[in-house]
C-alpha cells in the first residue's frame, strides 16, 4: 500500500506507522432516512459508538463485546483477555480483547519498488478511479442506499466520457511525477513536523 498509494495526506504517506483498532459488537439497529441520508439508531448503535473510547492501553487491538463473541467465528484459536468498560449512560459492558503480535515484534517496511512498478500500480489505480462511473453498479459495494437518480448518474458518465481525452494524458503526467518519488521521499515531512504513532496527524513544533 505504501508503494502504490497516490494520496499525499498524512495517513497515506505514513502507512507503515498506522495501527489498526477494531471494535466489534452484535445487536440490532434501526435504519431511518433523513432527507438523502440513511442513518442508524438504537441502543446497540450507541454501545459500539461508546466503545470507540475505551480503556485498552494499546495502539493495535481487536475488542469484542460478549454479544459479538457469540456471533463471530475465527479461523483459528485466539487468546482473548476479558475486561469491562463502564459508561454513565449505558452502564457496564463486558468485553474481550485480542492484542496483535505486531505490538511486540514491530514492523519492517517493504523494500522500495522500481519506478516501473510504482508507475504501473499508480496508473492502474488512477484509471480505476477515473473510469469508475462506467462500471456496473452490481460490482460496487453499497451498504447504504444512494440518493442519486438514474438521470444524474447518466449525466456524470457522459461528463466523464467528454473529459477523458483531456484529463487522461494530464493524469498520466501526474502519475509519472508521483512515481518518480521514492516512498521515503513521499513520507518525508521535514524536521518541523512531529507525527503521532498512528500517523493520523502532525503538528509544527
Amino acid at each position: 500500500m505504501s508503494q502504490s498509494t497516490t494520496c499525499t495526506c498524512n495517513a497515506c504517506t505514513h502507512i507503515e506507522k498506522l495501527r489498526l483498532k477494531v471494535v466489534v459488537h452484535s445487536g440490532e439497529a434501526l435504519f431511518h432516512r433523513v432527507f438523502n441520508f440513511v442513518e442508524l439508531a438504537g441502543v446497540d448503535v450507541i454501545i459500539v459508538h461508546r466503545l470507540l473510547k475505551n480503556s485498552v492501553a494499546a495502539d493495535q487491538y481487536l475488542l469484542l463485546t460478549e454479544a459479538a463473541r457469540h456471533d463471530v467465528e475465527f479461523s483459528k484459536p485466539m487468546h482473548l483477555t476479558g475486561g469491562c468498560e463502564n459508561y454513565d449512560d449505558i452502564g457496564t459492558i463486558k468485553t474481550l480483547v485480542f492484542l496483535a503480535e505486531s505490538e511486540s515484534t514491530g514492523f519492517e517496511p517493504p523494500a522500495a519498488a522500481s519506478f516501473g512498478g510504482r508507475f504501473s500500480r499508480s496508473l492502474k489505480l488512477f484509471c480505476q478511479l477515473w473510469f469508475a462511473p462506467f462500471a456496473s453498479r452490481s460490482n460496487q459495494f453499497r451498504h447504504l442506499e444512494s440518493g442519486a437518480t438514474t438521470f444524474g448518474r447518466m449525466g456524470f458518465v457522459l461528463l466523464t466520457a467528454l473529459l477523458t481525452p483531456l484529463f487522461l494524458p494530464v493524469g498520466t503526467l501526474f502519475v509519472a511525477a508521483h512515481a518518480c518519488k521514492s516512498p521515503a521521499e513521499i513520507r518525508h515531512a521535514g524536521p518541523a513536523h512531529e507525527h503521532k504513532a498512528d500517523g493520523s496527524c502532525c503538528r509544527g513544533k
